[in-house]
């Protein structure tokens, strides 16, 4: 479960072999590579741990009949990657590994084709699953939550890991963030290496369909890159390989387990992009500057990249550069004369003529049976408010809120001002973000909240730019319960009288107030009451609330 890039490191040189540019001719191509170390995902001892865990697991689930068990089962995957909703890309990934089938050591390579595409070490590690990698700017991918962790196959959870660290580069044996699935016929799948914090809210016992998110890919873990690190074992424990050839060399399992198994080279675009000036791949774990625009001017450079994963020699590309009304501003084709890369880019650019035709253009790439487009903007202004591609707010831990966004551009961006609300119409300001002033790529920002207000926290952004004009994003929420206060209610359930104990607390700060289910206000006493006569009201289930400085303390009571 080891994976990829020790280091993003692309390589980029012209390279102008079998290239052929019809109409106006761009230049290029300029090509960057994908290049990776390997490593063991876990220790001996982590392994050891972990199995031993799962297995106290299984026997306590078991005697609470929660782990049903059908031998005759068969189970059948499905990809364990998905896509989150808003993004855009043809494909999210690559592989790197698959399971080592050779026992010996080191260099003794042998995956389920009868091909080396995975690794041994001389510590005596075979590589034990599959790597699936984040491909292209995989920081980015994990920063914008892109690439869900979804269930291959459905089951109960029968362990989780998370609050590890998920920015690692290195085989240093941390632990990483995991769920671990096992299947109606008593196999069991690990899915290693995700972000923190992002792993299903079900817990260890509950049951998971197939498809249904489990978390974010990231480098959790020993890992040098984002990556999910897929491995399964039958209901013996034994090592299972999921892919499976006829004639091939899998000797762990007589068949596929995929539903649908993806050929040995699954060559693919996973996306044709548009930048104002080449990509630029930061060490690990800085995300890339992506210089990714979506408007020119006329007279401004254009350049044109296509990313694919297991792009083999002879695969033709064929590209096309459409103006606004259609006609083709250049087509060229393309093809590789390595064997394999396992994930690549190309790029070429142009600039385009001061009497460049303003409006919607298209660039439009056409690779192993699939066609992939893209628009950009031509126009005499490219002048543009920030650009939000994205903003999230999640809980990290019991006292942590977690924001998060991204912007595809910055025009003249002063920066941002965090405000946060108890009731979505009263607001605070809580910090302040400066901005990068003028970008034109992805741009990553995060702001941790320590002391959210018990309740619902409502966030919100006010973007401010450098002539003081303010703009709010959408608002987001965190639900926190905080109660450092001491105070209790006695008796509950409660048939007359309610008492109100305040412990360590001189006072309360607001009101007593009290609602019913539908949040209707049903009585409201002093603050300095302490007994409350509740037998006025009807048999149900009530909350109690008041509050204590910026804490908000919501008691749950039953009237009988």
């Amino acid at each position: 479960m080891k994976l990829h890039i020790r280091s993003l490191l692309f390589i980029l040189i012209p390279f102008l072999g079998n290239a052929q540019v019809n109409s106006e001719k761009l230049d290029g191509p300029y090509f960057g590579v994908y290049q990776q170390d390997n490593g063991p995902c876990l220790s001996i001892e982590q392994r050891t741990q972990i199995q031993h865990r799962l297995a106290e697991n299984r026997k306590i689930l078991l005697s609470e009949g929660k782990l049903p068990v059908s031998r005759n089962a068969i189970v059948s995957f499905n990809w364990p990657l998905k896509q989150a909703v808003g993004f855009d890309y043809n494909a999210i990934y690559g592989i790197s590994n698959f399971v080592d089938q050779d026992p010996a050591f080191p260099n003794q390579l042998e995956d389920y084709f009868c091909g080396q595409r995975t690794y041994d070490l001389a510590s005596g590690y075979n590589h034990q699953g599959v790597d699936i990698f984040l491909w292209p700017f995989p920081w980015h991918m994990v920063n914008n939550e892109q690439a869900e962790v979804v269930a291959a196959a459905a089951g109960t959870i029968i362990g989780k890991d998370d609050g590890n660290v998920d920015t690692n580069c290195d085989f240093s044996s941390p632990n990483w963030n995991a769920v671990y699935v096992q299947h109606v016929d008593g196999s069991t799948t690990w899915y290693g290496h995700m972000k923190n914090g992002s792993l299903t809210t079900k817990g260890v016992g509950a049951t998971v369909q197939q498809g249904e998110y489990l978390g974010i890919a990231a480098s959790s873990g020993s890992s040098t890159g984002p990556h999910l690190h897929f491995e399964t074992y039958d209901s013996g424990s034994n090592l299972i390989d999921p892919y499976f050839v006829a004639g091939g060399c899998n000797n762990l399992n007589a068949s596929s387990w995929w539903a649908s198994q993806k050929d040995y080279y699954d060559s693919q675009i996973n996306t044709i992009l548009i930048h104002h000036a080449p990509p630029v791949f930061n060490a690990c774990p800085t995300p890339a500057t992506t210089n990714i625009a979506e408007c020119y001017q006329p007279g401004s450079q254009v350049f044109f990249a296509a990313y694919y994963h297991d792009q083999l020699a002879g695969q033709l590309s064929s590209y096309k550069v459409y103006r606004p009304n259609g006609t083709v501003y250049s087509s060229w084709t393309h093809a590789s004369t390595a064997a394999h890369y396992q994930a690549s880019y190309w790029y070429w650019f142009t600039t385009l003529p001061l009497s460049a035709a303003t409006g919607t253009w298209t660039f439009e790439v056409t690779y192993a049976g699939e066609t992939v487009s893209r628009n950009f903007l031509v126009q005499n202004s490219c002048v543009l408010p920030v650009a939000l591609k994205s903003f999230t707010a999640r809980k990290v831990n019991k006292t942590n809120a977690r924001l998060e966004w991204v912007t595809e551009s910055e025009q003249e961006n002063l920066g941002f001002e965090i405000e946060r609300s108890q009731d979505g119409k009263l607001w605070e300001s809580i910090a302040w973000i400066e901005g990068l002033g003028n970008s034109w790529g992805e741009v990553y920002y995060r702001y941790d909240d320590s002391a959210p207000l018990t309740g619902l926290n409502y966030y919100r952004l006010r973007q401010e730019d450098f002539s003081g004009k303010a703009f709010f994003s959408e608002t987001r929420s965190v639900e926190f319960y905080l109660d450092i206060s001491g105070i209790r209610i006695f008796p509950n359930p409660v048939a007359g009288e309610l008492n109100l104990d305040v412990g360590g607390a001189e006072k309360l700060d607001s009101e007593i107030a009290i609602f019913n289910a539908s949040g209707e206000l049903v009585y409201l006493a002093m603050p300095d009451q302490r007994e409350i006569l509740v037998s006025q009201l009807s048999p149900g289930v009530y909350f109690l609330e008041t509050r204590i400085g910026n804490q908000r303390i919501i008691k749950r009571f039953v009237r009988y």
